[in-house]
């Protein structure tokens, strides 16, 4: 039995075996067809190990579109000789990395939709050749804290050579429990609150998509 002022925290994990995880013009319809939101299936920083391959994917959502109009363009936008030489991204998010492409090489990635209602929407993220991590766990020192008071997040990612080894903390609602960058939950009033750890930048679901 818990005291009426507590506050009970479930630290759940998205794990990422990766970082990582698909927009047309009719005139008279085009005061209706209104792009509201593209998003990438990729964090900012998207770890690929030379020698494999990662799809990175796009979904476009708006008002009355039709399937042409939600297609998008994946383009190299920035990097050094050597690293678009050593990264090519195709047009439908499809990354290949050389076998024998040194780490550290990185490239910037553009996401365009198509034009609608005069409109496009963009995105961009990089590409850098790594170790990407593998497994992401984490644990909560006391699940059930009072209002005021505090438990930490312990969250560990593997590999430890993992290029990018940063995670981010979020709270599912933040009038119950609110979390720091570095784990630390504060009660804030009594109620049930969620704490996502991801590695950062990683899709907010969760799912993870494997480099073949």
């Amino acid at each position: 039995m818990f005291k009426k002022s507590m506050s009970r925290v479930a630290a759940f994990v998205l794990a990422s075996a990766l970082v990582v995880t698909s927009v047309g013009f009719d005139s008279a319809a085009a005061s209706k067809k209104k792009i509201k939101s593209l998003t990438i299936s990729t964090p900012t920083t998207v770890v690929v190990a030379a020698g494999k391959k990662l799809t990175v994917k796009a979904t476009v959502k708006g008002t009355k579109l039709k399937k042409a109009d939600k297609k998008v363009t994946f383009k190299v936008v920035k990097g050094k000789k050597a690293a678009k030489k050593a990264i090519k991204v195709s047009k439908k998010g499809k990354i290949t990395v050389a076998k024998k492409a040194k780490k550290g090489l990185k490239v910037t990635v553009k996401v365009t939709t198509k034009k609608v209602a005069g409109k496009t929407k963009t995105k961009k993220f990089t590409v850098k050749v790594g170790t990407p991590v593998k497994t992401l766990t984490a644990a909560i020192s006391d699940d059930t804290i009072v209002e005021k008071k505090t438990a930490t997040i312990t969250a560990t990612v593997a590999p430890a050579k993992a290029t990018v080894k940063t995670v981010k903390y979020s709270s599912s609602d933040k009038t119950i429990a609110t979390v720091s960058a570095d784990g630390v939950v504060t009660g804030v009033k009594a109620g049930k609150a969620t704490i996502t750890v991801k590695t950062k930048g990683n899709k907010k679901n969760g799912k993870v998509i494997s480099q073949k």
